[in-house]
């Protein structure tokens, strides 16, 4: 039976759809068609008042002419990995449709061959263009899940979403350019161009599909400077900040940990590339599959494991489910490797109108389950019972039902790997009815337990095998294909997925500057950090709920209040960075939906800090602190008007006196400090804090619940006070509970 080559599948790892050799014939191609970058195309909004460049991609040495409004304003000459750049003499904020056309004009490797032969040899002249520039500010977000949070929501609608975009539909002014469209996503290797993205102009589907706080930014912009606005949206739910680090840059100039993260990142692709690629792994990991998972080599050919007409298992070893799991004939004693099983059994249409589903009941180990080769669950779990309903991925005739195991070790508590009872396909949920599977096995060879010891069993590494909490793997492919281009300031926006992650810093500092190496932009690029809002974590109960059910009278703890200082703190880390505090905008569900406000509080700080308009638009934040005694003065910046939101006492503050000793559940001895709730009174631009329980103030702290719990100090154009913390001797000292 002919079987189709291991090169010629598409291959599944880890969940990531990995095409080898077409993938690299395609970067290829893409380096010698002659084109603009996918980032400068029809509709951009080009950044004014600075050299903006364009670029693209040629022939290496092939000699490109630039022309604006059909006027030449430079030339360029691919480099060695065919991309050309054009730098354009600064232009006035223009809502008149600008035309830019590239013209080839000879030269280069192909000029008598691809080149040549497609548009009449070297002598030709070929032009691109690209129509309905216009000339403004560009703005850069980037972030998480709230970023990316569009006007169609997360099951909740940014309230005001719908009439803002009636409202908003048409604006030829404001354009955005949405990196994650396409097939524009993370990427091993910082991409040098983008996949399948374009400009687009307002209309009601493209605004739908845009981060509701950042277009909202964009709309206020729009409407206070009357000039065109670009938005460039590179947002994921759920990553990481170590996922938006740039490789390349950073791993000559990153700080600390992020430096060595990013090494590691650039070598494990380098290393992959120089070994052979994706070809030499192919090779690699067929061999290995040989020895240690053969059954795997089948799961690409036609026919494969999970069709009918497949036949190979015919030498593969009947299994006996008898509760020794893998410990047993036909397994080799204490089996450690991996397994694939699989069992075939007939339906009739009479069959797939009933709830007969497949029964797990117990089972240890690493599975992946396939019903015809539809993945249908796994477990790591030593008791995970299921039944999977059949009739969605079912046939009439014969099915496949085929089990992947990686078993390494047994458990802890000595539970062998693998089925330790019987599969049946049963009438669910009473099994009234039911048949039992018999299976053959593929089994690999028998690896060491210390596997780390013997490099010739440790899986073939493929640097292409990523997921969206892969470290620089964001920016490689939704930050990277837009330098080098030019902007007036960026906007971050994320931290709910590195709560208790102590290296933010060092890696948000690498993260900006790495921007600001990168992009192009006059005099300064400031950055717009955005404090998260409070939120409901996922461990119940929450701070707050444990004081409202009376468990605590106490200050307790919170993470997210920790991220939260974090990213006030950032401020006064970098210079031209600023934080906008969300505290009063949160909700139990961590995407608030009062965008609106947000994209306000991001165009007012624009207004002010970029654009010198008479605008208040940051926050109140703290610049010194005074230690008087029992008595803590917390001196404010952007303090102007402050007062309470609701007129009331100021209320969130806590207070604390000298680090104390105590002993942990254990026994162990511990440091720290004694937190109390606080009595706060606005003095001008300071706040005043007392405690009848602290004799000699040390430490204090504000907002440091993980839900609002009525924090209302705010400056005089209503932006909150966002959480923040100090210690008397400027360190950090754990909390004491007592």
């Amino acid at each position: 039976m002919k079987k189709r080559g291991i090169f010629e599948n598409p291959i599944t790892i880890g969940g990531v759809l990995v095409a080898a050799i077409a993938t690299l014939c395609s970067l290829a191609a893409g380096a010698a068609e002659f084109k603009f970058a996918s980032v400068i195309s029809d509709n951009a909004v080009l950044q004014r008042d600075v050299a903006s460049p364009v670029w693209g991609f040629a022939e290496p040495g092939a000699k490109v002419s630039v022309a604006l409004n059909g006027k030449t304003v430079g030339e360029a000459t691919a480099d060695e990995k065919g991309r050309w750049t054009v730098k354009l003499p600064p232009q006035k904020a223009n809502k008149k449709p600008s035309t830019i056309t590239a013209e080839y004009v000879g030269g280069g490797a192909g000029s008598s061959t691809s080149l040549g032969a497609s548009q009449g040899g070297a002598a030709s002249r070929r032009a691109i263009s690209i129509k309905n520039i216009l000339f403004g500010d560009v703005w850069f977000g980037c972030g998480q899940s709230n970023m990316a949070y569009t006007f169609a929501g997360y099951g909740r609608l940014p309230i005001g979403g719908e009439e803002f975009l009636k409202k908003a539909e048409g604006n030829p002014n404001i354009r955005t350019l949405l990196m994650n469209d396409g097939d524009n996503r993370n990427s091993p290797f910082p991409r040098e161009d983008a996949i399948g993205i374009h400009w687009e102009t307002s209309t009601y589907e493209s605004m739908r599909k845009n981060g509701a706080a950042l277009y909202w930014m964009g709309w206020k912009l729009n409407q206070a400077l009357d000039v065109p606005i670009g938005l460039v949206n590179a947002s994921w739910g759920a990553t990481k900040i170590d996922g938006w680090i740039d490789q390349a840059w950073a791993k000559d100039h990153g700080t600390g940990h992020a430096k060595g993260v990013a090494g590691f990142w650039y070598s494990r692709w380098t290393d992959f590339m120089k070994s052979g690629g994706p070809e030499a792994y192919e090779k690699k990991i067929y061999e290995w599959n040989k020895r240690f998972d053969p059954a795997s080599n089948f799961v690409n050919t036609k026919p494969s494991l999970h069709d009918p007409d497949f036949v190979e298992d015919a030498s593969w070893k009947e299994l006996t489910i008898d509760g020794r799991g893998f410990q047993c004939d036909p397994f080799p004693e204490g089996f450690t490797g991996e397994v694939w099983m699989r069992a075939t059994f007939e339906l009739t249409e009479a069959d797939l109108k009933k709830n007969w589903s497949i029964g797990y009941s117990e089972s240890y180990g690493q599975d992946m389950n396939y019903l015809n080769g539809h993945a249908f669950g796994g477990s790591g779990s030593p008791n995970h019972g299921y039944g999977v309903p059949i009739k969605e991925h079912g046939r009439v005739g014969k099915n496949v039902l085929a089990v992947r195991y990686k078993v390494y070790a047994a458990s802890k508590e000595g539970r062998p790997g693998g089925m330790l009872k019987p599969v049946s396909i049963a009438l669910w949920p009473s099994r009234a009815e039911s048949h039992e599977m018999k299976f053959k096995a593929c089994i690999g060879e028998q690896m060491p337990k210390d596997i780390w010891n013997h490099p010739e069993c440790r899986k073939p590494n493929d640097a292409r095998a990523i997921n969206m909490f892969s470290a620089t793997t964001m920016d490689a492919g939704l930050v990277h294909p837009l330098y080098p281009m030019a902007i007036k300031g960026a906007v971050w926006y994320q931290g709910c997925s590195d709560l208790g992650n102590g290296k933010y810093p060092e890696f948000f500092k690498t993260l900006v500057e790495g921007w600001r190496a990168q992009f192009t932009y006059k005099d300064k690029l400031p950055v717009i950090i955005t404090e998260i809002c409070p939120h409901q974590l996922d461990t119940k109960p929450n701070s707050t709920q444990r004081m409202a059910n009376g468990e605590t009278n106490a200050p307790t703890w919170s993470v997210n209040a920790d991220m939260r200082r974090q990213l006030n703190e950032l401020a006064t880390f970098l210079p031209d960075c600023d934080t906008i505090s969300l505290l009063d905008l949160g909700e139990v569900d961590i995407h608030p939906i009062r965008k609106e406000e947000v994209g306000e509080r991001y165009a007012n700080w624009a207004l002010q800090h970029v654009y010198g308009k008479n605008v208040q638009g940051s926050c109140p934040q703290v610049e010194s602190v005074e230690w008087k005694g029992p008595k803590c003065v917390v001196k404010l910046r952007n303090a102007k008007g402050l007062k309470t939101r609701d007129g009331k006492p100021v209320k969130g503050f806590e207070l604390g006196g000298p680090v104390e000793k105590d002993k942990d559940k254990n026994g162990k001895e511990k440091e720290g400090v004694v937190l109390h709730f606080a009595s706060a009174k606005i003095v001008g631009d300071t706040i005043e804090l007392t405690c009848p329980e602290v004799k000699e103030a040390f430490a204090f702290r504000y907002a440091w619940f993980d839900l609002d719990c009525g924090w209302n100090v705010v400056n005089g154009a209503g932006l909150p006070l966002g959480t923040c913390r100090g210690y008397k001797d400027g360190k950090y000292h754990d909390q004491l509970t007592k």
